[in-house]
């Protein structure tokens, strides 16, 4: 039933509770709960990460999130943490270029969890043997195209650049990582937005 409702979400989010805009918060709160579910309930899961994914280019739904972005941003961060669905990192990356002037300064955060979501990953990674993994290429993706918009660069820079410290370390011995490609298209976007 709750997969369900996520599929007709995905039609409907724009036309629903125009007027009733708590209700429409209720709506999105139980789209980004839903996925961290697991179990028997991860079709509801995943089913939410197509429905987010799905609207979060809607053009008629940029102005009713934006008043709500603090919130909204804390949350996501949060599920930068623990969501291993990969859909969600494409609507993630959807969600900063879409909204990023409404992101402003809370950038920052967003980087600071997809770092650190980066470093669990792998540390997983290493403790298979492993360099690398689909989790870690989507959160770079979101971190190289953060330090590419203008929204965010030259503004936050030294921000961002300081929250990203921790992955330009392992440029002293790349062996360990497959990601110092990232790492590098990102020092370029630094100098040359920063100038």
């Amino acid at each position: 039933m709750k997969a369900r409702m996520s599929l007709l979400l995905g039609y409907y989010a724009d036309m629903l509770f125009i007027k009733y805009e708590s209700a429409f918060i209720k709506v999105m709160d139980f789209l980004i709960e839903s996925l961290s579910l697991t179990g028997l309930q991860k079709v509801v899961a995943l089913q939410s990460a197509d429905t987010l994914n799905t609207i979060v280019s809607d053009k008629d739904l940029i102005p009713r999130l934006e008043p709500h972005m603090p919130r909204l941003i804390k949350v996501l961060n949060q599920c930068n943490l623990k969501i291993n669905i990969k859909l969600y990192f494409n609507f993630l990356q959807d969600f900063v270029k879409y909204y990023h002037h409404a992101i402003g300064p809370d950038v920052t955060p967003i980087a600071q969890s997809l770092v650190v979501r980066i470093l669990q990953e792998l540390k997983l990674c290493h403790e298979k043997g492993e360099k690398n993994n689909i989790i870690i290429n989507k959160c770079w993706n979101i971190i190289r195209m953060i330090c590419e918009l203008d929204s965010f660069m030259p503004t936050y820079s030294r921000e961002i650049e300081e929250t990203l410290k921790p992955l330009f370390e392992f440029m002293m011995d790349p062996e360990k990582i497959e990601f110092e490609d990232d790492i590098v298209l990102t020092i370029k976007s630094f100098i040359k937005k920063t100038g």
